[in-house]
């Protein structure tokens, strides 16, 4: 299976978990989020407390920034305790920080109750990705049957994209004539394109074919 990327300061039981799960670990010294994995996703892991505390001194915010240069960042918020009852701090601060991480940095927050937990989701984000694999080799090879497969294989070709995503994007945009068409911000309207990932997309979509790629290659 893929191998996660591990920040060396992370001293907790996950990495082992993950080995147990049959994921190759390596150690790096991260300067953003706690654990990269293949596809240029991001993990920021955080207690609790530690993300309540990041609220007050506002170096949430600075993080999820830096955590936007990769293609999908994701914060893990770790422990049982009620974000809400641990802390003086007004409850609509709190709702104010989760609201503005979804909405404004389009960054998604998952909560597990402890470290097991934790790497279970890590495991389970890569299962996905080995799936979502399976589906780009399936794609490549079967040949589309009717209109609405060929539409599903133009779209599935663009980078980053694969079926699971293609048919996201037909179904909020229906033509591949508008598709074609959109522009960066669109695309980013639809689940799992962030802003790399649109950039890549519109780049792709606007270049000049060239006959001599492979050449280039």
């Amino acid at each position: 299976m893929e191998g996660v990327i591990v920040d060396k300061r992370e001293r907790n039981l996950i990495p082992e978990l993950l080995k147990e799960m049959g994921i190759k670990v390596k150690y790096k010294q991260l300067s953003i989020g706690d654990y990269i994995l293949p596809g240029e996703i991001i993990i920021e892991r955080k207690t609790v407390k530690d993300f309540i505390s990041s609220i007050l001194d506002r170096r949430l915010f600075k993080q999820a920034k830096n955590l936007l240069k990769y293609r999908t960042p994701i914060f893990i918020v770790e422990g049982k305790e009620d974000l809400f009852s641990i802390t003086n701090v007004h409850p609509n601060a709190i709702r104010g920080a989760i609201i503005s991480l979804i909405l404004d940095y389009k960054i998604p927050i998952i909560n597990t109750r402890n470290e097991s937990e934790t790497a279970f989701v890590i495991y389970t984000i890569l299962q996905r990705l080995k799936k979502d694999r399976k589906e780009i080799i399936l794609r490549d090879l079967q040949k589309p049957k009717n209109d609405e497969q060929i539409k599903e294989y133009v779209v599935s070709a663009l980078p980053g994209v694969g079926l699971t995503l293609a048919r996201r994007i037909l179904d909020k945009f229906k033509t591949l004539e508008r598709i074609f068409s959109l522009t960066e911000k669109e695309l980013m309207k639809v689940e799992g394109i962030g802003r790399e990932k649109a950039k890549r997309i519109i780049s792709v979509m606007k270049s000049e074919y060239s006959r001599d790629y492979k050449k280039e290659a």
